[in-house]
C-alpha cells in the first residue's frame, strides 16, 4: 500500500512506503515524519540559515598572524575533494538557535561519487533518522524509534532534509561545500588563510586556518583544514559576526571502496 501525503504549507508530495492497513488509524502520526532530520524553519530564521553552509563553539583557536589569499585556497580545497572516490566521517554540530536554545546533533556521513550520500543521525532530537541520496537522484529516509519502519520518498532539495543549522543535506559533501563558498566569493565575500599550516591544540597534524569575510569585513565563516587531506575538520558559521553554528568532522577515511549497497535505506557498510 502506498500513501501520498502533502507537506503542509508547502504542497510538497511525499510517498510513504510499506505501510500496512493497520497503520491507517495512526495516520496522524505521519505529521511527525515532517520533522524528519530537521525542524521546519520559521521565515526569519530561514533567511539567516539560507546563507549558511556546513554542518559548522566560539573562536577556540588563535588566528595566525601571516595570512594568504583564502579565495585561491578554496580552489585547492575543491580540487582535493575531487580526488576522493568515496569517504566517510563522523560529525558533531552545535547550533545556537536563540539565546536560550541550543541544539546538538551528531552522526555519520558516507559519500561516493558521483553524488551518493548516506547520513545517519546518532544523537540529538532526530537520533535514529536516516537519509539516503540514491544513485538515481531520489532520496529515501526514515525517522528513528518506532517510526523507522515508515520509509519516505523525498526530492533531494526537500526542505525536510536539512541539518540542524539549516544547510541542505544534499550539499553536505565537501565538494558541494567548496562550490557554495565559491558562490559567496562571487557575491563579494573574500577569504584569508594562514600562509602555511599551523599547529593547533587538539590536532595531531598541522592545519590551515581559513576565514571568509563579507564585503563589510564582518566574519562569515571560519574553518580549520587538515594540511594532508585539504578537507575541513572544524567549521564555524556566523550571523552578523556572532557565532551561530559550530561543527567537528572526525574519523575521516577516504577511498575505502564503499559498496553501492551502502546507499540503500537498509545499508551495507
Amino acid at each position: 500500500m502506498l500513501l501520498i501525503v502533502y507537506g503542509w504549507n508547502r504542497g510538497e508530495m511525499m510517498v510513504l512506503e510499506n505501510i500496512s492497513a493497520s497503520y491507517k488509524f495512526k495516520i496522524v502520526a505521519i505529521a511527525s515524519v515532517m520533522t524528519l532530520l530537521c525542524v521546519p524553519i520559521a521565515s526569519d530564521a530561514r533567511n539567516k540559515v539560507g546563507q549558511m553552509i556546513g554542518s559548522a563553539s566560539g573562536l577556540s583557536h588563535p588566528t595566525p598572524g601571516e595570512r594568504a589569499d583564502g579565495n585561491v585556497f578554496v580552489d585547492k580545497w575543491a580540487a582535493a575533494s575531487r580526488q576522493f572516490q568515496d569517504y566517510t566521517y563522523d560529525f558533531q554540530m552545535t547550533v545556537q538557535k536563540s539565546a536560550s536554545e541550543k541544539v546538538n546533533e551528531k552522526g555519520i556521513l558516507w559519500f561516493k561519487q558521483p553524488h551518493m550520500i548516506r547520513i545517519e543521525v546518532t544523537g540529538g532530537p532526530k537520533a535514529g533518522s536516516v537519509a539516503v541520496f540514491l544513485k538515481d537522484g531520489n532520496v529515501k529516509a526514515h525517522m528513528g524509534g518506532a517510526m523507522k519502519f515508515l520509509t519516505v520518498s523525498l526530492a533531494p532539495d526537500s526542505s525536510f532534509l536539512r541539518s540542524a543549522n539549516g544547510w541542505p543535506m544534499s550539499k553536505s559533501d565537501f565538494l558541494s561545500l567548496a562550490d557554495a563558498v565559491k558562490g559567496y566569493i562571487k557575491d563579494g565575500c573574500s577569504g584569508k588563510v594562514s600562509a602555511s599550516p599551523v599547529t593547533v591544540d587538539g590536532y595531531p597534524t598541522k592545519v590551515y586556518d581559513w576565514s571568509l569575510y563579507k564585503a563589510n569585513g564582518v566574519i562569515y565563516k571560519r574553518a580549520l583544514f587538515d594540511a594532508n587531506t585539504m578537507q575541513p575538520v572544524e567549521w564555524w558559521d556566523y550571523v552578523d559576526g556572532k557565532e551561530y553554528a559550530h561543527s567537528l568532522w572526525t574519523n575521516f577515511r577516504s577511498n575505502i571502496g564503499l559498496s553501492d549497497k551502502t546507499f540503500t535505506i537498509k545499508g551495507d557498510k
